[in-house]
């Protein structure tokens, strides 16, 4: 039953945060007119918080043995983004992106948003265990 209660805290968390950001663009604090709080803030959430965040939980929560534990289970993960790389430069050509452009589009089509995004949630909705 703790466990259920975990995840929905989570769920509920997660919610609280996304009615506290419409309220707060309901009452104008935040504007989507004003470039520099928008700049400021992903600035802010992808420079400083979430390398923070991650920075603090990483090494707690990963330790020699747990990679060593999920090793083999990494085969697929790890394939998956190599064939994503090799298919990136590919499809950059086929669809001829901007030299300036390629790097980026290349990175956004393998790499996965799983550790910025996904490992936070996944710590709210379930807790430490589900990490491996």
């Amino acid at each position: 039953m703790s466990i259920m209660w975990h995840s929905i805290s989570g769920v509920l968390m997660i919610l609280g945060l996304v009615g506290t950001g419409y309220a707060l663009l309901k009452i104008h604090i935040f504007n989507d007119d004003d470039e520099r709080l928008s700049k400021f803030l992903s600035g802010f959430v992808t420079k400083i918080a979430i390398p923070a965040y991650l920075i603090v939980s990483i090494p707690e929560d990963f330790t020699p043995q747990t990679l060593l534990a999920i090793g083999p289970k990494l085969v697929l993960p790890i394939a998956s983004m190599l064939a994503l790389f090799a298919l990136s430069f590919l499809i950059a050509k086929l669809i001829k992106v901007n030299p300036h452009h390629k790097g980026l589009f290349q990175s956004l089509l393998f790499n996965s948003n799983t550790v910025t995004v996904g490992l936070p949630v996944n710590m709210a909705l379930f807790g430490k265990d589900s990490l491996p």
